[in-house]
């Protein structure tokens, strides 16, 4: 499974996401290439107030950001009880 993050090239940190995204050494990790692509979007729209039909996003983003892909692998360590997890 890949998993994404983006990375300020300059710090080497990673976005917590967000339209005004704070940066920590983890970071935000979005599940697929479709929910960062959108989350983009979404800054370019709320940040720079961009008109849908009349944009030129890849000038919006910031050149020290970049995409990382990770590759995320499952391992089975263990079941629980899922009515120990509801218990108040």
């Amino acid at each position: 499974m890949k998993v994404y993050k983006i990375r300020d090239k300059n710090t080497g940190l990673f976005s917590m996401g967000g339209t005004q995204p704070d940066w920590n050494k983890e970071g935000k990790t979005w599940m697929s290439i479709g929910h960062i692509k959108n989350h983009l979007h979404q800054f370019i729209y709320t940040i720079y107030n961009a008109n849908w039909t009349n944009r030129r996003e890849e000038n919006r983003i910031p050149t020290e950001w970049e995409v990382v892909q990770y590759e995320r692998t499952e391992t089975e360590t263990g079941g629980l009880d899922a009515k120990s997890l509801i218990k108040v």
